[in-house]
C-alpha cells in the first residue's frame, strides 16, 4: 500500500495487482483536514487553510470514499468552539466519513447554526455511504441532520441539547430530487446519540426504508412523524 502526501489531505493508494493478475482500480482513500473554524474559507482545502464548507466540497468533488477529520485550534470557552456556517453548507453528495472524534483535546466538534439563515438544516446528506460521527449540531432553523440518502450513519453525536434545531434533531425523508431521482432513504442507520432539546421532532422518518433507530439518549423533544 502506497501513503501519498497531498496538501492539507493524505491519500492511501490501492496496493499493486499480483503478476499476471486482472488490473485492480480504486479512486484512492484522501482525508481532508478542517484546520479553520471560518466561514466560507477562501482559497479551497490545503494545508494552510481547509474549513468546513471547504472539506465538504473537496470530498464531494473527489470519487470514491474519503474522510473529513479535524484539527481546530482548541479554545477555552465552549461557545467559541463552534464552527459558524454563515449560509447553507454544501449537500453531502458522496461517500465520506466525517469525524469529530478526530479534534485533539476534546473529541468532538460543535456546528451552530444561529447564523446559517431560515429553514437551513446543519447537515444535508443526500449522498449515501456517509458516516457522522461526534458532532453536536444545534441552532439550526431546520433539522440538525436531514438524509434523503441510502446506508448512511450518524452515530456518537449531539444533535440539540444546549442549542435547539427548529425543526427537529434528525429526519430522514424518501423524496424525489430536483433531476426526478427518486429516493427511498434505505437502510440507514441513527445510533447512540443525544437527541434532545430540539422545537418540535427529536427523529423524524418519513418514507424511509429500513431505518435503524437505536440507543438514542431523548427527551424534550418529540419522535415520530
Amino acid at each position: 500500500m502506497t501513503v501519498v502526501a497531498l496538501l492539507g489531505m493524505t491519500a492511501v493508494a490501492a496496493a499493486a495487482p499480483p503478476p499476471g493478475g486482472p488490473a485492480l482500480v480504486k479512486t484512492p482513500e484522501v482525508t481532508f483536514v478542517v484546520n479553520s473554524r471560518t466561514d466560507p474559507g477562501v482559497s479551497g482545502c490545503t494545508a494552510r487553510e481547509c474549513t468546513f464548507r471547504e472539506a465538504i466540497t473537496a470530498a464531494n468533488n473527489k470519487p470514491g470514499a474519503d474522510r473529513i477529520t479535524f484539527d481546530l485550534e482548541n479554545d477555552l470557552i465552549l461557545q467559541d468552539m463552534a464552527i459558524r456556517p454563515m449560509a447553507a453548507l454544501p449537500a453531502v453528495t458522496g461517500a465520506v466519513t466525517i469525524d469529530g472524534g478526530t479534534q485533539p483535546r476534546h473529541g468532538f466538534v460543535a456546528v451552530a447554526g444561529l447564523g446559517a439563515g431560515e429553514g437551513v438544516h446543519g447537515l444535508r446528506i443526500t449522498g449515501s455511504d456517509v458516516t457522522v460521527r461526534s458532532l453536536h449540531v444545534g441552532g439550526f432553523d431546520g433539522y440538525g441532520v436531514y438524509i434523503t440518502g441510502d446506508r448512511n450513519r450518524v452515530v456518537l453525536s449531539t444533535l440539540g441539547s444546549l442549542l435547539a434545531n427548529r425543526l427537529g434533531g434528525v429526519a430522514v425523508v424518501s423524496s424525489a430530487s430536483v433531476a426526478g431521482v427518486y429516493s427511498l432513504a434505505e437502510d440507514n442507520v441513527i445510533d447512540d446519540n443525544v437527541i434532545a432539546g430540539n422545537r418540535c421532532h427529536g427523529v423524524r422518518l418519513e418514507g424511509a426504508v429500513r431505518t435503524t433507530v437505536s440507543r438514542n439518549a431523548t427527551g424534550g423533544s418529540f419522535f415520530g412523524p
